[in-house]
């Protein structure tokens, strides 16, 4: 069964929710970095070696667009910003179909592993996703869909005949694998940033680590393919209420999902404010 539900005290313990509330926004701030490095990794197999430093800053000011409408803004700002630090547009377009693909994939392995292992210790408890008798699946696909995914990726690569592309295909696998290992580890981050919430905000008496982060990931795909919802708003945050209703109830689920979103604003917006500073300080859009 699920962890003990109570309505927690809200009013009390400042301290606590300030803590929790702040360590929520960093370890959302060090998930975005990793997706920007991540994402150097990947330029890295069609361009010139780019400097991660402005890599990463092209990045997380491109990154702050995806809230305006259309989800789809802060990747074409991601090409223009790109192209004035020398980043070619052809580089910048294809590495972020390789992101987009393979972080999709990333996150569903991840939610499948993290479903399975909660559906090993609490049978039927995530009814919702899957019938009875087929919860076996899980581990399979966890497996399975990472594999498929990269030799689909490396069919969809020698097909395009890239001009400039600098990596064979155990290159391609080898940093495939390494942006595998970033992504989940940025799920992770979103999945501590919500046990801390938990916790130090709700008052939840158990840790739910694997549950939040399989439902992080989960959402995470949901407002991903809500095409005209800037950032998933909305879509993220009713996948979640979905997943986390039963094991904290309805109130701290709907709670949990609005504490999250406010985190990965805030730090989308100290992250977008200090990668203006860099970008001034070190002039990185002057040229070269």
């Amino acid at each position: 069964a699920g962890g003990r539900r109570h309505d927690p005290d809200l009013g009390g313990k400042p301290l606590a929710h300030g803590i929790a509330l702040a360590g929520a926004i960093l370890a959302h701030g060090c998930a975005l970095t990793l997706s920007g490095y991540a994402w150097c990794v990947l330029l890295r197999l069609y361009t010139a070696p780019v400097r991660t430093a402005d890599g990463i800053v092209v990045f997380m000011l491109a990154q702050f667009a995806r809230y305006l409408p259309g989800n789809i803004v802060h990747y074409a700002g991601r090409v223009t910003l790109g192209r004035s630090c020398s980043i070619p547009a052809a580089a910048s377009a294809m590495s972020m179909l390789t992101e987009l693909g393979w972080a999709l994939i990333t996150a569903a392995s991840v939610a499948a592993a993290c479903f399975g292992s909660i559906d090993a210790v609490m049978p039927h408890s995530l009814g919702v996703l899957l019938p009875s008798g087929l919860h076996t699946l899980w581990p399979a696909a966890a497996i399975a869909m990472p594999l498929l995914g990269a030799a689909g990726i490396l069919c969809w690569q020698r097909r395009q005949h890239v001009s400039g592309m600098q990596a064979g295909g155990r290159a391609l696998l080898g940093r495939l694998t390494g942006c595998f290992c970033l992504y989940s580890i940025t799920f992770l981050l979103i999945g501590l940033a919500g046990d801390a919430l938990a916790a130090g905000v709700f008052e939840a008496r158990e840790s739910h680590l694997v549950l939040l982060t399989g439902a992080f990931a989960a959402s995470w795909i949901a407002g991903l393919l809500a095409f005209g919802a800037p950032a998933g708003i909305g879509v993220r945050e009713v996948v979640l209420l979905t997943l986390l209703s039963p094991a904290f109830g309805p109130a701290v689920a709907g709670g949990l999902a609005i504490a999250l979103r406010a985190a990965a604003i805030a730090a989308d917006g100290l992250m977008f404010i200090a990668a203006c500073a860099l970008s001034r300080r070190h002039s990185i859009f002057t040229g070269s």
